[in-house]
């Protein structure tokens, strides 16, 4: 019994020292011991967080001062994940999606609507980030691969898409009249979008491939008024400035630079990972509509287009490996246009000031920096 115990004690302590650094991994006139590759990891996805909207349906519609105000989008982010790391090769890393963070809207559909001071606010866009993803070294000082050939390479690593938080829309559908009060109706600003990081892993045999996620939306939001009759009072109708869009960097995974030997020399040498950043999305700025039938009138500054906002693709960068360094790719960025202001009857009245487009914003690809062969 004792004799049985002692011996299964020794086997599994074989086993722990086959996992620790410094051992050798070689024949002794044998197969070469397995050498376990590093667990494989992937975070979930995290769900939806929009603000709620408001409705009000009727004949007849009047909103106070500061009536109707939607809620803003909240916080959905990832985890991040991580290979392991081992000395028979890096696990892979998967980070997990986002929902969305809309803002909620506000909407008005009667045949007349009266619109108090600052009535109508559209919820803003919140905040979506993908986790990062980060695969698993194999480890670097230590081991003898043999044969030579054995090299195992690092995990490869993807990080998930981020969201849309768009700003929510101000709508007013009156058949006949619609009357706005000074500041009434605002859409919501878009808020932030980011996709994780994604690094490859570093290993002699090999770095492993990294590719950051791509985002979503951050639109700000929409004035919308439709009637017959429309009058807007002193800067009412205010769209939404766009929000931030920025994919996540992608970071190749590097062949070990020292402590290798690769022979014979003609055998192939590894190769840096490769390296590609997301597309960031669109952040235009809202729209100030005006659809009348027959009359508009606005008031001074009233109707703003929204501002664009920033749009940021990652920075590619590419693995450092004896056999070639990783190629580079960084992703396409969205638009970033300002808003539009637009006003349709057959009679319109523009007062001082009334009907300022929203600027443009800012769109920055990131850089792609090619791995380096020693």
């Amino acid at each position: 019994m004792r004799s049985t115990f002692f011996a299964a004690l020794i086997i599994a302590s074989t086993t722990l020292v086959a996992a620790a650094p410094g051992y050798s991994y070689g024949g002794g006139g044998g197969s070469p011991a397995p050498k376990g590759k590093g667990g494989n990891a992937q975070s979930g996805y995290s769900g939806s967080v929009d603000g709620g909207s408001v409705y009000n349906e009727g004949y007849k519609i009047f909103n106070d001062a500061y009536a109707n105000s939607a809620g803003d989008g909240g916080l959905t982010k990832s985890g991040t994940a991580k290979g392991g790391d081992a000395p028979g090769g890096g696990g892979s890393a998967l980070s997990g999606n986002t929902g969305t963070a809309y803002g909620g809207d506000v909407s008005n559909k009667g045949a007349v609507i009266i619109n108090g001071y600052k009535a109508n606010t559209a919820g803003d866009g919140g905040v979506a980030i993908s986790g990062d993803a980060i695969g698993g070294n194999a480890w670097k000082r230590g081991y003898s691969y043999n044969p030579p050939s054995s090299k195992p390479k690092g995990g490869n690593a993807q990080s998930g898409y981020s969201g849309s938080v768009d700003g929510g829309n101000a709508i007013n559908e009156g058949g006949y009249f619609i009357y706005n009060d000074a500041f009434a109706n605002s859409g919501g600003d878009g808020g932030l979008t980011k996709s994780g990081t994604a690094k490859g892993g570093n290993a002699p045999g090999g770095g492993g491939s990294a590719l950051s996620g791509n985002t979503g939306t951050a639109y700000g939001g929409d004035v919308y008024n439709g009637a017959n009759k429309i009058v807007n009072g002193y800067k009412s109708n205010s769209a939404g400035d766009g929000g931030v869009a920025i994919s996540g960097d992608a970071i190749g995974g590097n062949a070990w630079k020292r402590g290798y030997s690769y022979n014979p020399p003609s055998s192939s040498k590894p190769k840096g990972g490769n390296a590609q950043s997301g597309y960031s999305g669109s952040v235009d700025g809202g729209n100030a509509i005006n659809e009348g039938g027959y009359f508009i009138y606005n008031d001074k500054f009233a109707n703003s287009g929204g501002d664009g906002g920033l749009t940021k693709s990652g920075t590619a960068k590419g693995g450092d490996a004896p056999g070639g360094g990783g190629s580079a790719l960084s992703g396409n960025t969205g638009t970033a246009y300002g808003g539009d202001v637009y006003n349709g009857a057959n009679k319109i009245v523009n007062g001082l000031g009334a009907n300022k487009a929203g600027d443009g914003g800012v769109a920055i690809s990131g850089d792609a920096i090619g791995g380096n062969a020693w």
